[in-house]
Protein backbone atom coordinates (compact mmCIF):
# COMPACT_ATOMS: atom_id res chain seq x y z
CA UNK A 1 0.00 0.00 0.00
CA UNK A 2 2.87 2.36 0.82
CA UNK A 3 4.50 1.67 -2.53
CA UNK A 4 1.28 2.53 -4.39
CA UNK A 5 0.89 5.77 -2.43
CA UNK A 6 4.50 6.67 -3.26
CA UNK A 7 3.97 6.03 -6.97
CA UNK A 8 0.85 8.19 -6.98
CA UNK A 9 2.77 10.99 -5.25
CA UNK A 10 5.46 10.81 -7.93
CA UNK A 11 2.86 10.98 -10.71
CA UNK A 12 1.15 13.99 -9.14
CA UNK A 13 4.52 15.75 -8.74
CA UNK A 14 5.36 15.10 -12.41
CA UNK A 15 2.04 16.54 -13.52
CA UNK A 16 2.67 19.68 -11.47
CA UNK A 17 6.15 20.07 -12.95
CA UNK A 18 4.85 19.71 -16.51
CA UNK A 19 2.06 22.20 -15.85
CA UNK A 20 4.54 24.74 -14.46
CA UNK A 21 6.86 24.35 -17.45
CA UNK A 22 3.98 24.75 -19.89
CA UNK A 23 2.68 27.83 -18.07
CA UNK A 24 6.14 29.42 -18.17
CA UNK A 25 6.37 28.80 -21.91
CA UNK A 26 2.89 30.26 -22.47
CA UNK A 27 3.84 33.33 -20.43
CA UNK A 28 6.93 33.85 -22.59
CA UNK A 29 4.90 33.52 -25.80
CA UNK A 30 2.27 35.95 -24.50
CA UNK A 31 4.93 38.50 -23.55
CA UNK A 32 6.63 38.22 -26.94
CA UNK A 33 3.34 38.69 -28.78
CA UNK A 34 2.39 41.73 -26.69
CA UNK A 35 5.84 43.25 -27.21
CA UNK A 36 5.42 42.72 -30.96
CA UNK A 37 2.02 44.46 -30.70
CA UNK A 38 0.19 41.71 -32.56
CA UNK A 39 -3.58 41.91 -32.91
CA UNK A 40 -5.65 40.03 -30.33
CA UNK A 41 -7.02 37.70 -33.01
CA UNK A 42 -3.52 36.82 -34.20
CA UNK A 43 -2.36 36.31 -30.60
CA UNK A 44 -5.24 33.89 -30.02
CA UNK A 45 -4.42 31.95 -33.21
CA UNK A 46 -0.74 31.71 -32.27
CA UNK A 47 -1.54 30.67 -28.69
CA UNK A 48 -3.91 27.93 -29.89
CA UNK A 49 -1.33 26.64 -32.37
CA UNK A 50 1.36 26.70 -29.66
CA UNK A 51 -0.83 24.68 -27.28
CA UNK A 52 -1.60 22.09 -29.97
CA UNK A 53 2.07 21.71 -30.89
CA UNK A 54 3.18 21.52 -27.25
CA UNK A 55 0.58 18.83 -26.52
CA UNK A 56 1.71 16.75 -29.48
CA UNK A 57 5.38 17.12 -28.53
CA UNK A 58 4.70 16.12 -24.92
CA UNK A 59 2.80 13.03 -26.05
CA UNK A 60 5.65 12.03 -28.37
CA UNK A 61 8.23 12.46 -25.60
CA UNK A 62 6.14 10.38 -23.18
CA UNK A 63 5.75 7.62 -25.79
CA UNK A 64 9.49 7.54 -26.44
CA UNK A 65 10.18 7.40 -22.69
CA UNK A 66 7.69 4.55 -22.36
CA UNK A 67 9.42 2.52 -25.07
CA UNK A 68 12.80 2.99 -23.39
Amino acid sequence: MTWIAGEIAVLVANIGTKDNALQSAIDEVNTAMKNAKLSLDLQLDIRNHFLRVQGTMAQQEELEAFFK
